[in-house]
């Protein structure tokens, strides 16, 4: 987080539900991410459906409890043509999820977070690939078991650090800006539509 999206949230609730999603998900809003996690408590998990229905913005339940629920938040074609890049395709094969349509790779997913969660299994590393993560960063993640990385941001890199510094100072930006309307009244909806005419970077 920048320096100008912290100062914003010292005078915001994060128990909003608008604030907590500029806060987890403000790349995304901003068009400059094609994915997001969001967790909310379960009684608002309608109303982050009801929030995000009919925009570009697809919501699909990782997981839920009686308290909680976490949606992966995602743009569909964007996710899609990710899934299909050589580098990635081979990493999800790597992990089990050969020649998967993306309906399957997230019901898949979510069968692996979900006992991940609940029975305390291994964390399904997939799910850095699911949010844009780099390949490279997420295979040196699993074989350095989060250890020996370059930099620690928006994630860990073991890869093109110039790159991911890059990608970090954009996501900050679009933090910042799509909090700072967030804190000015603007919902979730309108902050979609500005950001879309809007270049971040």
């Amino acid at each position: 987080m920048s320096e100008e999206a912290f100062q914003i949230l010292k005078n915001m609730n994060l128990d909003e539900i608008k604030t907590r999603i500029a806060f987890h998900c403000a790349p995304l809003l901003a068009a400059v991410k094609m994915s997001n996690l969001l967790t909310v408590p379960a009684v608002q998990k309608q109303n982050i459906l009801r929030i995000f229905e009919q925009t570009d913005i697809s919501c699909y339940i990782l997981w839920e409890s009686e308290e909680k629920v976490t949606f992966l938040l995602y743009v569909k074609d964007r996710m899609k043509d990710y899934l299909n890049r050589e580098d990635v395709n081979d990493m999800m094969e790597r992990l089990g999820y050969r020649k998967m349509e993306l309906d399957k790779v997230l019901e898949r997913v979510s069968e692996r977070y979900t006992n991940h969660m609940d029975k305390d299994c291994c964390f399904p590393h997939e799910i850095g690939l699911l949010l844009g993560y780099p390949a490279g960063d997420v295979a040196g993640f699993m074989e350095n078991q989060g250890k020996n990385f370059l930099c620690a941001g928006y994630w860990k890199v073991y890869g093109n650090l110039a790159e991911a510094i890059r990608t970090f100072r954009t996501y900050d930006i679009a933090q910042a800006v799509v909090m700072d309307m967030v804190r000015r009244g603007i919902n979730i909806r309108e902050i979609l539509e500005m950001c879309r005419r809007r270049e971040f970077g």
